[in-house]
């Protein structure tokens, strides 16, 4: 290629990128029918909300917290289980690990139930089950297992292809290949995951609780129907809190390995004994949170689940079609929302990552952004 004809297909390519982003933008601006002044009048009222929300009204601590312990022990039981059935599975969906035919079967199979979305979810077990805190557990559990699944089974996939085969030639059999195989590799990431999907968990339990699903939600919702900022300024200080104290847990245990260095026989037992009683102790806080959120439930029959079960799915097999025009432009509308804030967000996270990272960064200024990432998180 001639530098004349390189330099052609550079501004060429040059070009396209511009004009992609200004059909990008014009179609955002019209297709969405922005109306500048409604931000204009949304910022005044803003001024009002931040007025409202500097004033920390702790009044109410003891429920808050207590209702912060409900919420705390159900992301932390739907999470460790959630993520431990997504690593007994995810393994069965990657293809360069499983058939891939039945990978991808089950691939179809579990985005079609992740695509339900966490307050459907919760509505629904609530009107099976009833309210209370278990039945979030449960929606929690649900959402965390298809999503933890579906990060899983990528990040599987990408596993160089050589080192899986290079096991595969000792003739392991299937459980020995993934426990010394696959789990090393993914080790890191499990942990990773966990603490995020712990993280998204404390969230959407606050969530929850407008539909009954119990938590710190409910606290939460009934505040802000009564316009008590100061209050809610108070859950989402508290919940800021818990969400730092889950970064700094993940960070350790991600980079526990470089920090803590064993050089001796008895520092290598010692190790052990450690993870061991960790192992043990989780166990038995996993075993004491799912029976308090049993007992804060409101416990139904089996003869009673059942016939909620049977009436929820013969009015669900009774389609009403005449709904579908109004369906697919509210699904067009979705759509379009997701598409152009993630076109927005991408970039955007991408300059923000490079700043909040402590060795591409100051480290005072990264420290000082992950605190303002985690309060707009939470």
């Amino acid at each position: 290629m001639t530098l004349d004809k390189f330099i052609k297909v550079h501004n060429t390519k040059t070009f396209l990128k511009i004009l992609t982003i200004v059909i990008v933008l014009t179609l955002f601006f019209f297709t969405l029918n922005l109306d500048f002044q409604d931000y204009i009048d949304g910022f005044s009222r803003l001024k009002g909300l931040i007025a409202g929300m500097m004033r920390i009204e702790a009044e109410d601590k003891k429920i808050v917290l207590f209702k912060m312990f409900e919420t705390i022990i159900t992301a932390f039981a739907s999470s460790f289980i959630g993520v431990l059935l997504a690593v007994l599975c995810s393994p069965f969906l990657a293809t360069n690990i499983s058939n891939k035919y039945l990978a991808r079967f089950l691939t179809v199979c579990f985005s079609i139930f992740r695509t339900v979305p966490a307050l459907v979810m919760a509505a629904i077990l609530v009107s099976l089950i009833g309210i209370g805190s278990f039945t979030g557990f449960i929606s929690l559990l649900i959402i965390t297992f298809f999503s933890a699944t579906k990060l899983l089974k990528e990040y599987l996939e990408e596993i160089n292809p050589a080192k899986i085969q290079s096991f595969r030639s000792f003739g392991f059999s299937k459980f020995t290949f993934l426990r010394s195989c696959i789990y090393p590799f993914s080790k890191p990431y499990i942990i990773s995951l966990f603490f995020l999907t712990l993280e998204s968990s404390i969230r959407g339990a606050s969530v929850l609780g407008m539909v009954g699903a119990g938590g710190i939600g409910e606290e939460l919702w009934k505040n802000l129907s009564f316009l008590r900022y100061d209050k809610v300024s108070f859950i989402i200080v508290i919940l800021l809190g818990f969400i730092f104290l889950t970064d700094t847990l993940s960070w350790f245990f991600r980079k526990k390995d470089n920090l803590i260095k064993i050089t001796t026989s008895k520092g290598y037992k010692k190790s052990k004994f450690i993870s061991n009683f960790v192992i043990i102790g989780v166990l038995i806080l996993l075993v004491f949170s799912l029976n308090i959120l049993y007992e804060d439930t409101n416990k139904i029959s089996a003869p009673v689940f059942f016939e909620r079960l049977f009436t929820f799915l013969k009015k669900f097999r009774n389609l009403d079609f005449s709904y579908s025009g109004k369906a697919l432009l509210a699904l067009w509308q979705s759509f379009l929302v997701a598409f152009f804030a993630t076109v927005f967000a991408a970039p955007s996270a991408i300059i923000v990552s490079y700043f909040a990272n402590s060795v591409t960064s100051n480290k005072i200024i990264a420290f000082l952004i992950k605190i303002f990432i985690n309060f707009i998180r939470t």
